[in-house]
């Protein structure tokens, strides 16, 4: 059976449709008993089922049977159902790629979503939540969790640490005003602390535990910049005060949806300070640096554009066969500039100059490249990786915290094993698309040694 083509589209039983970029962030974002709440197909249309194996979430196709018109009615339906948009469809639907289509369903839901949350009784939520609490079919798995939750953190297992500690507040004095004074009033309601280590480093997930399940915040305790990925908005350098041979590990707070979601350092505590839990009197805070006021709901403005002239040759060669290609417009220099000092990583030179003509480049059934203000990351058990753009289908091209320099390919559907592929983001993304992955992984000496 061939390859999932990424990003895939999952709707669950309440008609929502998600947009995952990789089997990667599906693993970050939901668990092995969440697997069996989603249809999925991938970016061709395609079926796919999700499964665990090898401890590990996997996804495949099921079949090659082409879903696509049955794909966009889910997400006309999505959009219908809780974008309450009813006949008011766009004009251009038949044109709309499914990307896009996406993109207008999840702009509407999240608006309506909005207006809802803003107008609802609360007396009217609190009997939806009781209930919900009190359905025969959710109260057995509610009861477990509440079990584990407690249980937990009468151990320790869901509580913020020393260091934790520390660098949440001395990111408190950096942050403008009012964004310190949310964090504090969120880390004040949140009460599950969720730690996650590998050699890669370590995060901590900050959850909201109240009644019977995990709760979202209300709307007042909440940030202005409500981005639907995790994005970091602070950094600093943490250190071991009393042993100056030990390595110098990077904090960076991040937020989603409008609250600050976790805590991650790129390198594992223990290496620091010799302990996972060091006490406070041997950490060193430094160099801490402010991306954006999360109170800007707008802090990096782009837009579409359908201006291609001033890309660079090699660009405009690749989109040329794709007409529903899309760019978005740069940031100014002074934000780009800025944003490179935040991240202090090794941006190939190419990269660099093409964030100068757009902030985002993509086709949704060849490839994309990520603007500075778009980039994400994740952890795997081995490598804290930055992804500057995707192939589809075939896998990422990113940059790895602590490594060697350069553009490294990152295959979707192995065990993430970074590739080099030189220090060009060019010659990195035609290789992908004109080789492929297993090409790649087959003359690699990362996976032949």
């Amino acid at each position: 059976m061939a390859d999932v083509n990424y990003p895939i589209f999952l709707r669950d039983d309440s008609g929502h449709v998600i947009f995952i970029k990789s089997i990667a962030q599906f693993r970050c974002n939901f668990g092995k008993k969440d697997i069996v709440k989603f249809t999925c197909w991938d970016s061709t249309g395609r079926p796919v089922s999700l499964f665990y194996e090898n401890r590990e979430i996997q996804a495949r196709i099921i079949s090659d049977t082409n879903e696509s018109e049955k794909l966009r009615q889910a997400i006309i339906q999505y959009a219908r159902i809780h974008g309450n948009v009813g006949d008011d469809l766009p004009d251009d639907l038949d044109t709309l790629n499914i990307k896009n289509l996406h993109e207008w369903a999840n702009h509407n839901a999240a608006e309506c979503w909005k207006a809802r949350e803003s107008n609802k009784s609360k007396y009217i939520e609190h009997l939806k939540k009781l209930a919900e609490i009190l359905s025969p079919i959710n109260l057995l798995s509610n009861l477990t969790t509440l079990l584990q939750h407690y249980l937990g953190r009468l151990l320790g297992y869901y509580k913020p640490n020393a260091l934790d500690t520390a660098i949440l507040n001395a990111f408190y004095e950096k942050l403008p005003a009012p964004a310190n004074e949310i964090l504090i009033k969120q880390m004040k309601i949140f009460n599950h602390y969720h730690h996650r280590r590998s050699k890669a480093g370590s995060v901590m997930s900050f959850i909201y535990f109240r009644s019977f399940g995990l709760k979202n915040l209300d709307d007042e305790c909440k940030l202005a910049c409500y981005s639907w990925f995790a994005i970091p908005v602070i950094s600093a350098k943490i250190s071991n005060n009393a042993d100056n041979s030990s390595p110098t590990a990077r904090a960076d707070l991040f937020i989603g949806l409008g609250e600050y979601y976790e805590l991650r350092i790129d390198t594992p505590t223990k290496k620091i300070f010799g302990t996972k839990k060091p006490p406070v009197d041997i950490i060193r805070i430094t160099d801490i640096k402010v991306l954006f006021d999360p109170m800007n709901p707008n802090p990096f403005p782009s837009s579409c554009s359908d201006d291609f002239t001033n890309l660079p040759e090699w660009v405009r060669n690749r989109l040329a066969n794709h007409p529903n290609a899309l760019i978005k417009t740069p940031l100014p220099a002074d934000l780009r500039n800025h944003i490179i000092d935040y991240y202090d990583l090794p941006f190939p030179n190419d990269y660099l100059e093409l964030m100068s003509y757009a902030d985002y480049i993509g086709c949704h059934d060849s490839f994309e490249i990520l603007g500075l203000s778009r980039v994400w990351s994740y952890l795997t058990p081995r490598q804290y990786v930055i992804v500057l753009g995707e192939v589809f289908g075939e896998g990422y091209l990113a940059l790895l915290r602590n490594a060697a320099p350069g553009v490294y390919f990152i295959d979707h559907n192995l065990d993430h094993i970074p590739i080099l592929m030189g220090d060009s983001l060019e010659k990195a993304l035609c290789r992908a698309i004109d080789e492929g992955a297993d090409s790649i992984i087959e003359t690699s000496a990362e996976y032949n040694e």
